[in-house]
């Protein structure tokens, strides 16, 4: 029998302490916002060329191609950009789902810089002793009211959102 894990999410306050920090999230939300409104169009065009869609997969296999050409891209750690892809194929999961059931299907829509206010870490996060482990950047002080609740939890992944000038990250834990 099968042990069942469930997801719990904790919100912590994210404090950036140095101008670097600060500067690397605003850069890398611009970045994911721009990477989210290009594989929207490239699954657009793809779909108008040849009639058939495009997958998480398949665009992680163009985002590797991209990061061997393209040394900006490269720069951003490649679970920060893989979540940014999954977040696009949750938002065509959606509309399909939506389209079956026979709902208004609300296609997939290009974000500008007011609607697109959070990076996601799809894989490899930890939290230890008030710090955020990001792969490829490093460590960011966290604070939350009473600690973790869920401290024999396994950290899966991480939204980093921006919210009135402040920062928060949203950590999803297996527990159980």
């Amino acid at each position: 029998m099968a042990i069942i894990k469930t997801h719990r999410q904790v919100v912590y306050r994210l404090l950036p302490q140095t101008r670097e920090n600060w500067r690397w999230l605003e850069m890398t939300l611009k970045a994911q916002r721009q990477l989210y409104n290009a594989a929207l169009e490239e699954r657009i065009d793809f779909y108008r060329k040849t009639g058939k869609g495009r997958t998480y997969f398949d665009q992680c296999k163009g985002l590797t191609e991209c990061r061997r050409d393209i040394p900006e891209m490269a720069e951003c750690p490649v679970q920060v950009q893989r979540g940014t892809l999954k977040r696009l194929d949750g938002a065509f999961q959606h509309f399909f789902r939506r389209m079956e059931s026979g709902r208004k299907p609300g296609f997939p829509e290009f974000r500008g810089r007011v609607f697109f206010n959070s990076i996601g870490i799809a894989e490899q996060v930890k939290v230890r002793d008030g710090t955020l482990h990001i792969p490829g950047f490093g460590a960011l002080a966290v604070r939350r009211k009473g600690g973790n609740p869920y401290p024999d939890g396994k950290p899966v992944s991480a939204v980093l959102k921006r919210h009135a000038g402040k920062w928060q990250a949203i950590v999803c834990y297996a527990v159980g």
